[in-house]
C-alpha cells in the first residue's frame, strides 16, 4: 500500500502523458479542479 500525502487545496493538472490517467487517480474531477474525492481522502487537518 501507498500513502500519497497532498496539500488539501491541490488542484487536477493536465497529464503530462499517456500513464496519467485522470479517471483512476481522481474520478469525476476534471483539469483545474480541486481534487475532492472518495479515493483522495483528506488524512490530517488543522
Amino acid at each position: 500500500m501507498t500513502v500519497i500525502y497532498r496539500d488539501i487545496d491541490m488542484q487536477l493538472k493536465e497529464a503530462d502523458n499517456e500513464h496519467q490517467k485522470p479517471e483512476i487517480r481522481c474520478p469525476g474531477v476534471r483539469v483545474g479542479e480541486i481534487i475532492d474525492t472518495p479515493v483522495t481522502p483528506v488524512l490530517y487537518s488543522t
